[in-house]
């Protein structure tokens, strides 16, 4: 991953339209690819780290595509604190 792995990027340039970019890691600020100039209005929106969802909270993108995403996160199950994967399935953006 790019400018990503610090988790401060979370706007990826793919067209949630057209499924094209050249897949660089934006600010989410940014509303023009720092890698190929292309708008960012169609951008896949990820979360970002530290966010929390549920009751879990983001540590790392582990991957994503055209349909989704893949997090690791933590959060407290059963009395435990564990580490899990969250899955977002993404919804393309009506044409």
């Amino acid at each position: 991953m790019d400018a990503g792995d610090d988790g401060a990027a979370m706007q990826i340039c793919l067209s949630m339209v057209t499924q094209s970019g050249c897949g660089t890691h934006n600010i989410d600020e940014a509303r023009f690819c720092r890698g190929c100039g292309s708008p960012l209005r169609n951008a896949l929106q990820l979360h970002n780290v530290g966010e929390q969802v549920g009751g879990y909270t983001i540590e790392a993108l582990v991957g994503h595509g055209g349909y989704g995403a893949v997090y690791r996160a933590r959060g407290v199950i059963d009395g435990r604190e564990q580490v899990v994967a969250l899955k977002e399935a993404l919804e393309p953006a009506a044409a």
